[in-house]
């Protein structure tokens, strides 16, 4: 069978844009910081042989089919059940759509702020769309790359990532939705992202997607609040979240 191979690549190195290697100012962004807790979190009574399952003004039968639970037979009925209470119990911590996610609280962090060089001002021609194609926004970050601080953080190794999920008995996956919209963008900042729209002037207010620090920032940011789950029971790639088993089949 003959294959055939295609190459292809979004732009030539020339035309990269590469930000800024400077030395990071420490004070612009402080660390995320915890709260005091009126309880410890780990301490939430779960009870081995909970109650048959009730579904919730949040957690109904109809949402809970968008949960892979695995393949028919995989789990039984009463661990089915189990997870489902658990759900319950973390529903907060869950959307089953767009007008359920939430922010990131500032006791936790304050809003994020790119870290960008003195530069002049710039102001780009609009990106020219087809009238063929319907409204939609393009955002091109180009000239703010050019002038922000490189943050070096990176996301793990993905070898690395994967080996450390070896050995488990079963494993679940949870995709955070929307994770850089879960983090502000300060007020200053706000003003470099801004763009033109038929219906005038806006700004982007949240952690930007193409922004040159965007995946090191978050990254960091969500390894921080698993900090206790990993690496142990969690692995994290930026918002995709792996969730380790137990090594013990319980044979």
């Amino acid at each position: 069978m003959d294959h055939q191979i295609l190459a292809a690549k979004y732009k030539s190195v020339l035309k990269k844009v590469r930000p800024v290697n400077e030395p990071m100012p420490q004070d612009l962004n402080p660390p995320l910081e915890r709260p005091p807790l009126s309880r410890d979190p780990y301490e939430t009574p779960l009870s081995p042989n909970p109650p048959i399952f009730q579904e919730t003004f949040k957690v109904t039968h109809e949402r809970l089919q968008a949960v892979n639970f695995g393949p028919p037979g995989w789990l039984s009925n009463e661990e089915i059940n189990l997870l489902k209470n658990v759900i319950n119990l973390r529903e907060k911590a869950i959307a089953f759509c767009e007008e359920e996610r939430g922010l990131l609280k500032h006791s936790y962090v304050k809003n994020y702020k790119i870290p960008v060089i003195t530069h002049e001002p710039w102001r780009k021609k609009p990106i020219p769309i087809p009238k063929s194609i319907l409204p939609q926004i393009v955002h091109d970050l180009q000239e703010l790359n050019k002038v922000t601080i490189k943050d070096a953080g990176l996301p793990p190794h993905i070898e690395e990532f994967v080996d450390a999920f070896a050995g488990r008995a079963c494993y679940g996956l949870g995709d955070i939705m929307g994770g850089y919209d879960e983090r502000e963008l300060d007020v200053t900042t706000r003003l470099l992202t801004t763009f033109e729209t038929p219906l005038g002037r806006m700004k982007l207010t949240r952690l930007p997607q193409g922004a040159t620090n965007s995946v090191a920032v978050y990254q960091a940011q969500i390894t921080w609040i698993l900090q206790e789950e990993i690496t142990e029971s969690v692995g994290i790639f930026i918002d995709d979240g792996g969730i380790k088993g137990p090594r013990s089949l319980y044979n």
